[in-house]
């Protein structure tokens, strides 16, 4: 009967067992109502795998932040019921390891979109500087240069083009 939480707990596992992570949340989720502790144990600790495997397939980093938030969750609560089971606490061990690596990877992605926001304002400022000092002064601007003007403004000759780079300048790639 789908009543029972026996029935939602293995609709559950076949739901897993196909990778229907969704589907499978869900009936572990309604199969922890049950007053079996040994089953609400299992349920929990079934939860928590599946929260986990769901997270896992996600993109976005903060839907799966919170998936593997809720799995902890859930491995915890089978922690209180079976406070020695070896797979549950492996289990939680290794989500809490994957959670903080995820938090890591979050910090330092923030930090260069903040960096790429910093930069990014500098930048329009940088350009109006320079389009100021180039409307003052069409000199400093090469593109703006005629070219057969001087490139020296005190000599009135054209440059010998053979002396426009230095002769230590970098190879061009």
């Amino acid at each position: 009967h789908p009543d029972d939480p026996r029935y939602q707990f293995n609709a559950g596992a076949a739901a897993y067992r196909s990778a229907d992570y969704e589907r499978a949340s869900r009936h572990f989720s309604n199969t922890l109502h049950t007053p079996d502790l040994e089953l609400q144990r299992h349920a929990y600790y079934n939860l928590g795998n599946t929260l986990f495997s769901q997270g896992e397939g996600i993109e976005d980093m903060n839907a799966r932040r919170g998936l593997w938030e809720s799995s902890i969750k859930s491995l915890d609560a089978a922690m209180r019921l079976a406070p020695d089971n070896p797979n549950t606490r492996h289990n939680l061990d290794y989500v809490r390891t994957r959670l903080e690596d995820l938090k890591q990877q979050q910090q330092q992605q923030k930090k260069q979109q903040q960096q790429k926001d910093k930069q990014d304002q500098k930048d329009p400022k940088q350009d109006e500087n320079q389009q100021k000092q180039d409307s003052q002064d069409p000199s400093q601007d090469p593109q703006k240069q005629d070219s057969s003007q001087p490139q020296d403004s005190q000599d009135n000759q054209p440059s010998d083009p053979q002396q426009s780079e230095p002769k230590d300048s970098p190879p061009k790639d």
